[in-house]
């Protein structure tokens, strides 16, 4: 009854191997909770003739007025039952006596039973339910478990037995992580979601599908291993990160991935998915979904739990409200309710992982924000691996539909329809049929792009509501500091203060005041030049006139950070006009320059700072090429032109959270849509950021 021994920090293993659970010393308290009378017998190897140790205690004491834990008294004595003799009582009921007949004798030398009595609760048979599924949660449902659980009630002597989870092997996907304890995650995704026989053999002749993991031979085996730095997935993280995470110690996770619906008519034309029983899915999820953790194989109480506040510890759900896209698309994000799975830690390799002092949970630490991260980007493999096949049978369909041709034909007949008049034909219909459908794929994809610009808009929405009182505040702030020391020099002279410390010398606090008035001028001084209505309205832009302004603009920014930005064109009289909103060509420059300033102040780069910008033409497309000196796109993207995808980042702040990965999209959409293209140009021995893009001219 001793509180808070550190018996089981210093003796981690047990004499058979076993890790022992438990930190704080007060778990035995939770059976005055069951039941007011509480009896203990340990069965040991040196109990001597007595065979047992007996412990009993009535609970009931404790709530006697004024009663002090160490008056309340307990028996303990020697006993000769053994541990066999003291559950013989229960062996009346056929599943436990084959239970225990199945034990082999030596296992009966020693253990420990425990027996409650005058219970606080009814166990109705709802309840007994419920604690038969609460016990299945307790130990991983997904791999050998060194721990069994029986659970027997006489009133319902055949209904139990052992506690066994249901485990849904149909999943669509399982991926198996493990970190290894130094700086590499070993990844395996198998692949369960498609009928690969049913796969179109074109798929693996498109550009990013012929080579390992997404070729022909991948599918078949329905399995692809591979191993990342943590550095690769971490790119850009501080060397205390990677400290952190070689504290964290060696852990592996498993996860299943089950879609919740059958696919539609449509759906099923694009993607050949596996026939399911979606809704034997639904009910084994709602009863054993979630991501749990398991410490020596045993459940960290409440992570995953259904209906529990714990039960999106990894706030999966935040991230699906945030980017709600479809799996076709590049930066889907799961939903928790899709998920099962569990997180393996253990008490002697991840002991900065402690439980908090109520049970309730890991403490929320540094170290476990760092765990948190490192799950959620595994689970992120898994999301791009989908995504990257999604994307490209959808990809696949369109291209063998001929989308853009069904809308441009489907055009033409409903404007011959109208304008003519007469009933449409056999042909007719059908060529409005494939428009139709072009046409709603391409407005599902405009309604997830809205979905996600529409907060991004509310930004600039704000800026120009309150943009006549940053515009006031602006003009104040020119001459506040000037003005105080005007005043304060007619009452008391700066000569009088040259013996006294920077920090309380009033005129060198005015100073400094105006220094900072001066950045947040030239910030509003940005922002509000680039929220003007004329910025806001289509017309002819000339891309000199625009760069130069955009120049000016930046160097209250650029300067005190030493950062030279250079502006040149290949024809001085050419003015470089095009059909465009200005803030459109905002949101290019800005995207990149404010990515080159961040790449120019990292760590990662010693030396001058510049940024080059040159402007020219081609045929009749204007061409810019875009360059700095700094460390360059960061090595662990393969594949350069994933920066221009949704979500994709490699930038990390102090608390290693990620950038939005959403300049780079932007910009690029918005050169998409005046008909140019982006081109990352990177080759081994340039040195920075280089990258072309073209625009439609006039």
């Amino acid at each position: 009854m001793v509180i808070g021994t550190n018996e089981k920090e210093q003796n981690v293993i047990s004499g058979k191997g076993r890790a022992r659970t438990g930190a704080k010393g007060i778990g035995r308290f939770a059976l005055d909770r069951l039941g007011s009378h509480g009896t203990v017998y340990s069965t040991c190897e040196d109990c001597g003739e007595a065979r047992s140790i007996k412990w009993q205690v009535d609970w009931n004491q404790f709530d006697m007025e004024g009663s002090i834990l160490d008056e309340i008294p307990s028996e303990l004595h020697e006993d000769g039952e053994s541990l066999r003799d003291v559950l013989e009582p229960v062996r009346q009921f056929s599943k436990i006596h084959q239970a225990l007949k199945a034990i082999p004798a030596e296992h009966w030398d020693t253990g420990t039973a425990i027996k409650i009595s005058l219970l606080r609760d009814d166990w109705s048979r709802q309840k007994v339910d419920q604690l038969n599924t609460i016990l299945g949660t307790l130990i991983p449902p997904l791999r050998q478990r060194e721990l069994s659980i029986f659970l027997f009630d006489a009133d319902a002597a055949e209904s139990y037995g052992r506690v066994d989870p249901v485990i849904l092997e149909d999943y669509d996907y399982k991926l198996e992580a493990s970190l290894d304890g130094t700086d590499m995650i070993h990844f395996t995704i198998y692949r369960n979601e498609l009928d690969v026989g049913a796969i179109d053999p074109e798929l693996f002749r498109m550009g990013d599908m012929g080579d390992p993991p997404f070729d022909d031979q991948s599918f078949q085996a329905k399995k692809v291993t591979y191993s990342r730095k943590i550095a690769q997935l971490f790119a850009g993280t501080a060397q205390d990160f990677h400290r952190k995470v070689e504290e964290i110690g060696p852990f592996s996770t498993q996860l299943l991935f089950y879609k919740l619906r059958s696919p539609n008519r449509r759906d099923s034309k694009i993607y050949p998915y596996r026939p399911v029983r979606s809704g034997g899915r639904k009910a084994w999820l709602d009863q054993f979904g979630g991501i749990k953790i398991y410490r020596d194989n045993f459940a960290v109480r409440p992570y995953g739990e259904a209906g529990s506040r714990a039960f999106d510890w990894l706030a999966l759900g935040h991230r699906v409200a945030v980017n709600p896209v479809a799996a076709s698309r590049k930066g889907w994000k799961v939903s928790p309710q899709n998920l099962a799975g569990t997180v393996s830690i253990s008490r002697e390799a991840n002991k900065v992982l402690c439980d908090q002092a109520n049970r309730d949970g890991i403490i929320e630490n540094e170290h476990f924000g760092i765990f948190r991260s490192i799950i959620l980007r595994i689970i992120q493999e898994f999301e791009n691996d989908r995504s990257h096949i999604h994307k490209n049978l959808n990809k696949l369909h369109k291209h063998k539909h001929k989308t853009e041709a069904a809308k441009s034909e489907g055009s033409k007949t409903a404007k011959r329809i109208v304008d003519q008049g007469g009933t449409p034909t056999a042909g007719d219909a059908k060529q409005l049929a494939e428009a139709y459908v072009a046409q709603e794929e391409e407005i599902r994809e405009l309604k997830d792009e809205q979905s996600m610009l529409r907060a991004l808009a509310t930004v600039g929405t704000v800026l120009v509501s309150f943009s006549h009182e940053m515009g006031q505040l602006q003009n104040t702030m020119g001459s506040r500091s000037s003005a105080l020391v005007d005043i304060l020099s007619s009452y008391i002279s700066p000569d009088e203060f040259h013996d006294v410390p920077d920090p309380f010398n009033p005129y060198v606090m005015l100073q400094e005041w105006e220094y900072a008035d001066t950045r947040i001028k030239q910030w509003f001084t940005f922002v509000l030049s680039s929220i003007r209505a004329n910025r806001r309205r289509r017309r002819r832009v000339s891309l000199k006139s625009h760069l130069r302004l955009a120049s000016g603009l930046w160097a209250g920014f650029l300067a005190p950070r030493e950062i030279e930005l250079n502006v040149t064109f290949e024809d001085e009289d050419e003015a470089y006009q095009l059909l465009a909103f200005e803030i459109d060509l905002d949101s290019i420059f800005s995207n990149l320059i404010l990515n080159s300033v961040e790449a120019l102040l990292s760590s990662r780069h010693n030396g001058p700072r510049r940024i080059e910008i040159h402007v020219g033409s081609v045929a009749e497309l204007l061409q810019i090429d875009y360059s700095d000196n700094g460390p360059g796109l960061d090595p662990s993207l393969s594949d350069p032109n994933q920066i221009f995808s949704y979500g994709v980042s490699t930038k990390r702040g102090p608390s290693n959270e990620s950038g939005t990965g959403l300049g780079m999209w932007i910009m690029n959409a918005v050169t998409l849509e005046y008909g140019g293209k982006c081109q990352i140009l990177r080759s081994p021995d340039q040195q920075g950021f280089h990258l072309q893009l073209t625009l439609r001219g006039l």
